[in-house]
C-alpha cells in the first residue's frame, strides 16, 4: 500500500500511483481540485472536489475500500469514490 499525504490506497499500477500522489497534492490542506476519470458504466466525469470534508457524514463514519479515494463533489454535494485506475487528468493535467 502506498500512502500519500491524506490518501490511504492501494495501487495496482505506475499510473495509478501517480493519480494518487497527483491528487494527494491537489488536495494539501483542503485545497478544491478537478478530476476527470471513467466510471464503471465507461462514461467520463469531470468533477470539482474536495478532500477532508466531514460535514455532511451520516453516522459520522466515511465507508472506503483499498482501492477507492473518497472525494466531496462541490456541485452535487455528495461524497464519490475515485478509482486511481480510471484518473485521466488532475486539475487538467493528463496521466
Amino acid at each position: 500500500m502506498k500512502v500519500y499525504k491524506n490518501v490511504d490506497v492501494t495501487v495496482k499500477s505506475d499510473k495509478a500511483a501517480k493519480a494518487a500522489q497527483m491528487i494527494a497534492e491537489a488536495a494539501k490542506s483542503g485545497k478544491f481540485f478537478s478530476v476527470v476519470f471513467i466510471k464503471k458504466d465507461g462514461s467520463i466525469r469531470e468533477m470539482n472536489c474536495r478532500m477532508g470534508v466531514e460535514k455532511h457524514l451520516k453516522g459520522g463514519v466515511k465507508t472506503l475500500t483499498d482501492n477507492y479515494i473518497c472525494v466531496y463533489d462541490v456541485k452535487s454535494e455528495g461524497y464519490r469514490s475515485v478509482d486511481p485506475e480510471k484518473v485521466v487528468s488532475v486539475n487538467g493535467v493528463s496521466l
